[in-house]
């Protein structure tokens, strides 16, 4: 599933990680979800959106999408010190007509993002 929405700023993690906070809604569930740039590539991994009801009681207001990601960075260097190597990433195909490879034709379609991101996305699982 694709939802559009923007990166409204950066927030602390609680291990002292940068986040970006983004407007696009999320639910229970979308916890390592791709965050993607416009033309599909990984800005950051899902991480979190604000609980609602305990929002709510402590601010006396509704939450509205305040959801967080983890910045790609963050994770490539936690990939790095655990010796797991990502693939190198490909650019996006340039657009039909566009000179030089992987020219930003600006916001694709949601379905176009989809076949782009692909290539972006890698599953990691993690055992102890």
């Amino acid at each position: 599933k694709i939802t559009d929405g923007l990166l409204n700023g950066l927030a602390p993690g609680a291990a002292g990680e940068e986040l970006f906070q983004f407007s696009a809604a999320i639910h229970h569930g979308s916890s390592g979800s791709p965050l993607l740039r416009t033309d599909g590539t990984v800005a950051g991994m899902v991480q979190a959106m604000i609980a609602p009801d305990r929002f709510r009681k402590l601010s006396r207001q509704t939450p509205q999408l305040l959801n967080y990601a983890v910045n790609v960075g963050a994770i490539a260097r936690f990939l790095d010190r655990a010796g797991i190597a990502l693939p190198s990433p490909t650019p996006p195909p340039a657009p039909a007509g566009a000179e030089g490879p992987g020219r930003d034709a600006g916001p694709a379609t949601p379905s176009a993002l989809f076949a782009r991101a692909r290539a972006s996305v890698v599953a990691v699982k993690l055992a102890r």
